[in-house]
């Protein structure tokens, strides 16, 4: 099924057309079928020239204390991407359009009821998820074996959000793991002989510095939104100013890997 036209012309990440529909009073709110706008689209395909058409550019901070600084500095999402060396993602990002299709219709059917908590609390922080807020935290260098963590800037209390754990969502296949320390699985559908994962190694932001504790202070919930799943971190008691932001990785990551102590 073909998209409405703003939405194709974001497909085919086609800014002039955009352009000239904006023009003609073609709506930039209108949902397709999945209940996205064009705006929505944009920004999980990455469309920067499409989006920037759509939406006033915003400003964010992103507070760094790299290796060999002794304090943290607010950076520009550029400075991230060059200190880090991968694209700083304020939203999940997929592939492309086809992929993006493919994840929604593969949503567990259970996870699509808007009875369930989920929904309901994707309700609650629709605000959050759609302007892509992260608390005041900080990335921080720890050592040589840790290397970053992400900390609290401020005292939290608990339940309170921290942020969206964002990346690139990709296709994994059990046949033919490819998989790396950053990468979260995306729930699909069960029976399938491969399903989704959200990569940070590919691209992310703060979140992806959370590093694992057998006892962590975030716990980790999936909301979801116009059937796509957003995996965002809550914590589950109060935080301290500076303390460490951590959860546990979960079995399936240490399966095959060597479990190290909590970091400090």
């Amino acid at each position: 099924m073909k998209e409405p036209k703003m939405h194709q012309a974001v497909v085919d990440n086609d800014p002039l057309r955009i352009r000239e529909l904006i023009k003609s009073g073609e709506p930039v709110d209108q949902k397709n079928r999945f209940g996205l706008t064009p705006l929505d689209l944009a920004r999980l395909l990455r469309r920067r020239a499409c989006e920037s058409l759509m939406a006033p550019p915003t400003s964010k901070a992103i507070k760094i204390q790299a290796k060999g600084k002794n304090s943290a500095v607010s950076r520009a999402p550029a400075e991230f991407e060059t200190i880090f060396n991968i694209p700083y993602l304020e939203t999940l990002r997929f592939q492309d359009y086809k992929s993006l299709v493919k994840a929604i219709k593969n949503c567990p059917y259970i996870l699509r009821l808007k009875s369930l908590e989920n929904a309901k609390m994707a309700e609650t922080y629709r605000s959050e998820l759609e302007n892509s807020v992260v608390a005041d935290v900080s990335v921080r260098w720890i050592d040589d074996r840790f290397e970053y963590g992400l900390f609290a800037e401020k005292e939290f209390d608990p339940d309170e959000w921290i942020g969206e754990y964002t990346g690139v969502v990709r296709q994994y296949f059990r046949r033919h793991p490819d998989t790396n320390p950053y990468c979260i699985h995306y729930p699909t559908k069960l029976w399938s002989l491969n399903y989704h994962m959200i990569d940070a190694g590919l691209g992310g932001n703060e979140m992806r510095f959370a590093n694992h504790s057998g006892s962590p202070n975030m716990t980790p919930f999936c909301l979801v939104k116009n059937r796509l799943l957003h995996l965002v971190l809550f914590t589950n008691r109060k935080v301290r100013r500076h303390e460490q932001l951590t959860f546990n990785y979960g079995k399936d990551f240490w399966r095959k890997r060597q479990m190290f102590s909590d970091p400090a």
